[in-house]
């Protein structure tokens, strides 16, 4: 029963890697995995396991990064930064940020996702009553979001699964902020993650 437990795990966790992901440090780390699995070194198969999601986690980071829209005129865009929790550290997830300037003004695009704290969440920040509370309910390009004035940035999630955030310096107002929301392809985020 364990053996047959431990071979499925392993195979779906072979079935989860991405296109991008580096099938043979992925590959390798499954294999320590199975090897410390057979000689009774759960801690080592566990160490390994986790191992081998990581490196999952950073592939589909890298699947994300594209998803982040480039500078728009008269500003210049950071290189994009990554970050691929495990499950120890709010649940885990999948995050992508980038930070775009013009002078004294910045704004940040943030996408968070295969993360179950927000998918535990999606029903409260999904519900319209709460998204009132916490801000103002717009709809741009036929996306519904919430403008959180006290943070300057408006937040919507994708798919029930992605959070989407666009936060802007304290100089800028909703007005310069719709552009960047705009720029994000919405379609693609919500495709990538089913």
């Amino acid at each position: 029963m364990r053996s047959g437990l431990a071979a499925l795990t392993l195979a779906a966790l072979v079935a989860a890697a991405p296109m991008l992901a580096r099938a043979d440090e992925v590959t390798d780390q499954i294999a320590e995995a199975e090897a410390a699995y057979q000689k009774k070194d759960i801690v080592t198969a566990i160490a390994a396991l986790d191992a081998a999601v990581s490196l999952l986690r950073q592939a589909r980071a890298e699947a994300w990064k594209a998803l982040l829209p480039a500078a728009p005129a008269g500003w210049t865009a950071e290189e994009v930064q990554t970050s691929a929790a495990g499950a120890s550290l709010f649940g885990g997830g999948t995050g992508v940020t980038r930070k775009y300037l013009k002078g004294d003004e910045n704004v940040e695009i943030s996408i968070l996702a295969e993360s179950p704290l927000v998918q535990a969440m999606s029903a409260v920040i999904g519900n319209p009553m709460v998204a009132a509370m916490a801000g103002r309910v717009v709809v741009i390009g036929g996306r519904r979001l919430t403008f959180m004035s006290s943070d300057n940035a408006f937040v919507t999630l994708v798919a029930d699964k992605v959070l989407v955030r666009v936060q802007g310096s304290s100089g800028l107002n909703e007005a310069a902020l719709r552009p960047f929301v705009t720029a994000l392809d919405f379609a693609a985020i919500e495709k990538l993650v089913r």
